[in-house]
């Protein structure tokens, strides 16, 4: 299991109803980012596969509501779990 904390200002929801499974899903994330993170979309030329990746990366990402242009809990909760794993991924980038 990590040693990072999640962020300051997130909600705890996630993590506090299963925080076996929130980490298993910040595992997950960053397993396909290792794997095809900066891959194009196959359909779609010139987009990242993973844009919440890609943006994070250049400081340009908003998050899931701003990027479809449409607001959901689902989207917030999706945030949240990627917020954590991007930190655990520049922890793994920087050693």
């Amino acid at each position: 299991m990590s040693t990072a904390t999640v962020p300051t200002g997130t909600s705890s929801t996630l993590h506090d109803d299963d925080p076996l499974t929130f980490w298993e899903m910040v595992h997950d994330i960053m397993k396909t980012w290792c794997e095809q993170g900066h891959d194009e979309h196959p359909n779609m030329p010139g987009m990242p596969l993973h844009p919440e990746l890609v943006y994070r990366e250049s400081g340009e990402w908003k998050g899931w509501s701003n990027f479809l242009g449409t607001a959901s809990k689902e989207n917030d909760q999706r945030d949240e779990v990627e917020n954590v794993a991007f930190l655990e991924w520049e922890q793994e980038v920087r050693e």
